[in-house]
């Protein structure tokens, strides 16, 4: 799902604005490196000029790193070669035109197919001809600097989005001590939110894949066809999301919800009315309006601080009968909450202090087709 998970909204806004600009800086500056470092591949191969090269040097570097007590043991192949352009003899290193290895043959298998002494076929590019590589492939490593930043990018997305509702705005009194809830994120918000989110995936991985496949060599690696595989899998998610979202936004319209006190007052009665248009008919299994406060504490585990959100205090009733629609119908209802005296109020902006409370109003509408959900913050005194 790409609707926010629930963590998400303890973040402060500017903390989330800064999150999102970090996520999603850093994965465009990584994004933009992979472009570039596979169009200069790209540019490489298709500039290349074959030339007869020596091999002068074909070992084995052998390193070891520690991680968790547990030793990793990395092997790079470390090949030099002499070739000779327009009677001017050059040196290089480089095996593949990308400079990476991602996939490729393992290091021991790369100097056995180089071993010193041989002369073997090599490139160089014809609008350089101080670039030389032995191999004529279009490595992965690029397009994962493309691939793997995106995840980091989405979540920037979503912290970025998930600011943009309406929750903040005060309820509107509407006459008769009637106050209008705004709410907290339409469907249509929704909705564009999702589109926006799987557009960005599809478009720029798509993209990068597509690019890939198009012009790599065959047989492609195995590594690259998996990446490519679980990319687009995952990049399901937020398409049947958005898709979701525009069935909903077609057969429900925002709920429209009043009270008749605004703030709620503990230990004196709440009316809620709550309007709701539907479309094409249907049935429904059950309208419930809940009335709910969130909890947000902070513990001190393994010395670090962590925080933790759940729901304090509950209470649900339904506010329109179970029913088989036959055509386009409003459903409409009155619920009545008694919020306890002894339930502490929404914790006022700029208290720091833990735990925080934040109350809120939540609409769940069961039918046949896609459900109905929507939230409004509300605040208690």
């Amino acid at each position: 799902m790409v609707y926010v998970p629930m963590a998400i909204h303890i973040i402060p806004a500017m903390g989330r604005w800064i999150i999102s600009i970090v996520f999603g800086g850093v994965a465009m500056v990584f994004i933009g490196v992979g472009l570039v470092m596979a169009w200069h591949q790209d540019a490489a191969i298709r500039n290349a000029e074959p030339v007869k090269a020596t091999i002068t040097l074909s070992a084995v570097d052998t390193s070891s790193s520690y991680h968790k007590g547990r030793r990793h043991t990395r092997h790079t192949a470390r090949i030099s070669y002499n070739y000779t352009v327009g009677g001017e003899t050059r040196t290089s290193k480089t095996i593949y035109p990308g400079g990476m290895n991602v996939g490729g043959e393992s290091a021991h298998d790369l100097v056995a197919r180089f071993p010193k002494g041989s002369t073997v076929d090599a490139f160089f590019d014809r609008r350089d001809a101080s670039a030389a590589f032995l191999l004529k492939r279009h490595d992965f490593g690029p397009y994962l600097f493309i691939l793997f930043p995106m995840l980091h990018l989405s979540i920037g997305l979503i912290l970025l989005l998930s600011g943009g509702s309406s929750k903040k705005l005060p309820p509107i009194e509407k006459g008769n001590g009637q106050w209008l809830l705004p709410t907290g994120m339409t469907t249509a918000s929704k909705f564009n939110n999702a589109a926006l989110l799987a557009g960005v995936w599809w478009l720029v991985g798509g993209f990068a894949i597509f690019h890939y496949f198009r012009v790599a060599e065959r047989p492609y690696d195995s590594f690259a066809v998996w990446v490519s595989v679980v990319y687009l899998a995952v990049g399901i998610a937020p398409l049947w999301t958005a898709a979701h979202f525009w069935s909903l936004m077609h057969k429900v319209s925002d709920a429209l919800v009043t009270t008749d006190a605004y703030p709620i007052r503990r230990g004196h009665p709440l009316k809620v009315n709550v309007k709701l248009e539907l479309a094409g008919g249907g049935n429904i299994e059950t309208a419930t309006a809940t009335l709910v406060c969130r909890r947000t504490i902070r513990s001190n585990r393994t010395g670090k601080n962590q925080t933790h959100t759940d729901d304090a205090w509950i209470s649900e009733q339904p506010f329109a009968p179970a029913q088989d629609l036959v055509a386009d119908r409003t459903i409409s209802g009155d619920v009545v909450f008694h919020v306890p005296f002894e339930q502490l109020p929404t914790t006022l902006k700029g208290d720091r202090s833990y735990p925080r409370y934040q109350w809120e109003l939540r609409l769940l509408v069961k039918r046949s087709g896609p459900d109905y959900k929507s939230k409004f913050v509300v605040q208690v005194v």
